[in-house]
């Protein structure tokens, strides 16, 4: 008779090694697709490079992503004169127009990014953020600009690498720095370094500038951290800050994943809809407050749940136009000028950027 402990250590480690096994066959096949026998990368354009970070992004690293774009942005607001331009909108005083602004960013983002580059919804969305900025002349600078977008390259990287259970590989970092290089020309921003190493030290200078750093953005600072702390329990507030517990609570988690657990076998779920009836879009994954969620059982039953009523008009429970994201005020304002930006970005070149690699 085989022994009872003997079938249970049998199962357990066949288990482990199909954890091991299936918890890297992404990152094995995206290498064999990706990268020739002699090193160099077969990424010929942005697309190829959407396309690679689909892996990490939409089925291994969901939450860090997220998590790690979110904290770029919010890093960035210890540049004052990136503060003072966000505390002047007032968006980001109270808790509903704080909400809306991080929900409209977010979702031009993703329809930027995470929709086939050169469609129509893509370029609209890039196109929006133009118009949006440009309303603000030359009180965003481009070198404010360049470093929001280096943050948006690199944090993504910093994170993985040291909370998740593996880093992007040199391809993905490849991809990564190309994808977001284009978004950024397409943004008309200037001077992008063309490798990872001149990013790094043109982000880490700039943080350092004494001249950058004279003055105050602890009031936008304050300003969003509340608001993404305001779900929380008074008595968990203090954890949120507190870098002992966070990391403890990643680093396990990053060491835990690849022994024990199996990779999701789908996609995380898409973060808008494809467009409605109504030539609306509905946002399906809401990160702070449900604006343009579904009005459907289930979404009415959950975010009442959350203390959410999804009767209230100012949820938009209709769904979006991306020329429409953005403050309430705007809404209406800038629909050519969006059109026209995305039509004349379809004719524009772009230039893939150099190998050079994080030095660490």
């Amino acid at each position: 008779m085989i022994s009872t402990w003997l079938i249970i250590f049998s199962a357990v480690a066949a288990y482990l090694l199909a954890c091991r096994y299936f918890r890297f066959k992404r990152l094995r096949d995206l290498q064999r697709d990706w990268i020739d026998r002699d090193g160099s990368f077969k990424i010929r354009s942005v697309e190829d490079a959407r396309i690679i970070l689909e892996v990490s992004n939409l089925y291994e690293s969901t939450f860090m992503w997220e998590t790690s774009i979110e904290l770029a942005l919010f890093r960035t607001y210890g540049i004052p004169t990136i503060s003072k331009v966000l505390v002047s909108t007032g968006q980001l005083s109270q808790p509903e127009s704080a909400g809306k602004r991080a929900e409209d960013t977010g979702l031009l983002l993703q329809e930027a990014l995470y929709n086939p580059w050169d469609t129509e919804r893509s370029r609209t969305a890039i196109s929006r953020i133009n118009y949006l900025h440009s309303r603000y002349g030359k009180r965003i600078t481009n070198d404010d600009m360049l470093y929001t977008l280096s943050l948006f390259i690199l944090e993504p990287m910093r994170w993985l690498e040291m909370y998740e259970w593996r880093p992007l590989s040199d391809v993905e970092k490849y991809a990564q720095l190309t994808l977001w290089t284009a978004l950024g020309q397409r943004m008309g921003i200037t001077g992008i370094p063309n490798n990872l190493k001149d990013l790094e030290k043109f982000s880490v200078d700039y943080e350092e500038n004494p001249k950058i750093r004279a003055g105050n953005g602890d009031p936008a600072i304050v300003c969003t951290f509340g608001r993404q702390t305001a779900e929380l329990h008074a008595f968990s507030h203090a954890f949120s800050m507190d870098g002992m517990v966070r990391t403890v609570c990643l680093k396990v988690s990053s060491q835990i994943s690849p022994v024990f657990l199996l990779t999701q076998t789908e996609q995380s779920p898409p973060y808008f809809s494809e467009k409605n009836p109504t030539g609306r879009y509905h946002k399906l994954k809401s990160n702070f407050q449900p604006f343009y969620a579904r009005s459907s059982v289930y979404n009415r039953l959950y975010f009442g749940l959350l203390g959410f009523d999804l009767k209230e008009e100012k949820w938009m429970t209709e769904g979006y136009k991306i020329e429409e994201l953005g403050p309430n005020k705007l809404k209406d304002a800038g629909h050519e000028q969006v059109s026209r930006g995305a039509q004349i970005m379809f004719k524009c070149p772009f230039v893939l950027p150099s190998r050079g690699l994080s030095p660490r």
